[in-house]
């Protein structure tokens, strides 16, 4: 059933040119290949499946009932320079980058999943549903002001009706940011929705996984200078000719802790293609270069932005946003990595990963620079915009940040956010009989699939099919090398 499963999947997402279209659905289709055409790698992603869908019933997102930060009602003028924005000032969102940002797999059940485009629950720009239920920059921005605009909805790739302002490309590099950039800038244009001369926007741009997940085969094409130019003329564009931006530049994570991130054979294949040079660096000299490479990236962008070159108009800048600098992936309870907060290829964010990074994106927004936290702490609260100063922090500001935030901390009420409990909650049911969100996120599940084209439906609709068929208990075992050593799926967990 699952060798039957999977050969159907690659015949139909081969014959149809949504999921080949992209760099990042090609290489997933290559491991799928591999894995249908053995039988011990068939067996694997069967338990892998059964693993999916046990994390679903075991993990789930719980926000608070209400925004921890004050919603002024107040109808102030809107401002003329960017370092007097507040959130209630923006209007329009948009977002470039990667498959990270167009939410890849992230409500998947398995790895098939991951040919899905979630854009609906992108950390940066996703806009479904509303906060609580969906914790994301957009989703927190609407609550200030409930008319913005430009956030993606649902399902679908970039060029797809309900993607709007999000422009974000599986598999794309650095070298794609500047055309990126151009599509994203003229969508804005033609938008008579958006009043692009005077409406507030916030863009960000996050980029260079798959720069870093491909610089072993070419050191010269990923070189840090070639890296930076890309942004640096994608950045060029927004400068050039958005009014009225406040641009958020993501400091790219450090790829060569995916080797940490694995779980059981069926994680593995699949991050042989997608990030070989993170996951089996070729030796000991390969892996520092890596981290020095990731190391480079993160100064290059630092120093871009620290140069002046996007403060010279009083209505434009670009903000490093740091969170990801020190970043490693979050552990359980045991000292393993959560896979909760990963989807099922052990790469991408799940609608958990996505929840925290966007609250760590807010947080990096309303920190001054100096104070912005460089690492993602579970569980922290959300920060709110001091009410002396309640204005987005930039490089012009920031002194003014600092003193209302000083000023509160002296008064002793510093944070109304940082006494509030966790926007952001891992709940863990304990029991076998706790299983009642499964079906939530099951349905979840196969509302995504509804929207996209009949075949997929029909991957769906087998998975739905087998997973029915696999509710016996039966304990599976798996070869974790060719030298058929046989470690069980609980061991990684």
């Amino acid at each position: 059933m699952v060798r039957r499963f999977l050969i159907l999947a690659v015949v139909i997402a081969v014959w149809t040119p949504v999921f080949t279209s992209d760099s990042f659905s090609r290489k997933l289709l290559l491991a799928l290949e591999k894995i249908q055409s053995n039988d011990t790698l068939i067996d694997a992603f069967e338990a892998h499946v059964r693993l999916g869908q046990e994390k679903k019933r075991q993990t789930r997102l719980v926000a608070a009932n209400t925004w921890p930060c004050p919603l002024p009602k107040d109808q102030s003028d809107v401002p003329t320079s960017v370092h007097r924005l507040k959130p209630r000032d923006v209007k329009v969102i948009g977002a470039i980058g990667d498959s990270i940002t167009a939410g890849n797999g992230l409500n998947a059940w398995t790895v098939i999943g991951l040919l899905i485009q979630y854009r609906g629950y992108s950390w940066s720009i996703g806009g479904d549903k509303k906060y609580p239920s969906v914790p994301t920059l957009a989703n927190f921005l609407r609550l200030y002001n409930p008319d913005i605009t430009g956030y993606s909805l649902k399902t679908g790739s970039a060029t797809s009706r309900y993607a709007n302002l999000n422009v974000a490309v599986p598999g794309s590099k650095a070298i794609d940011m500047p055309g990126q950039a151009r599509v994203l800038v003229d969508k804005m244009k033609r938008d008579s929705s958006i009043d692009f001369q005077n409406d507030w926007k916030i863009i960000t741009l996050f980029i260079g996984g798959n720069d870093l997940c491909d610089s072993c085969d070419d050191k010269d094409m990923y070189a840090p200078a070639k890296y930076i130019g890309y942004i640096r003329d994608a950045l060029d564009v927004f400068h050039a000719e958005v009014p009225r931006a406040f641009v958020n530049l993501v400091e790219i994570l450090d790829v060569s802790a995916l080797s940490e991130v694995r779980n059981g054979l069926i994680c593995p294949v699949l991050h042989s293609f997608l990030c070989a040079c993170a996951s089996y660096p070729a030796n000991a000299q390969a892996e520092e270069d890596l981290k020095n490479l990731v190391k480079s990236y993160q100064r290059e962008t630092r120093d871009l932005v620290a140069s002046g070159r996007y403060d010279t108009k009083d209505d434009f800048t670009v903000v490093l946003q740091p969170f990801f600098r020190d970043t490693k992936p979050p552990l359980n309870s045991r000292g393993k990595p959560d896979l909760s907060y990963f989807a099922p290829d052990c790469f991408h964010f799940s609608d958990l990963g996505h929840a925290a990074a966007a609250e760590a994106l807010w947080n990096n927004m309303v920190e001054p620079e100096g104070e912005k936290r460089t690492d993602w702490k579970l569980g922290e609260p959300l920060e709110c915009p001091e009410s002396s100063f309640p204005y987005f922090s930039t490089s012009k500001n920031n002194d003014q940040v600092k003193a209302a935030r000083a000023a509160t901390v002296a008064a002793g009420k510093f944070g109304v956010s940082r006494n509030a409990r966790p926007s952001l909650l891992r709940a863990q049911q304990e029991s076998s009989e706790s299983t009642d969100h499964s079906s939530s996120s099951f349905t979840g599940g196969v509302i995504g699939g509804v929207v996209l084209l009949v075949c997929l439906a029909g991957i769906i609709f087998g998975v739905v099919l087998y997973r029915r068929r696999t509710n016996r208990a039966r304990s599976s075992s798996i070869l974790k090398d060719s030298a058929a050593n046989t470690v069980t799926y609980s061991n990684f967990m």
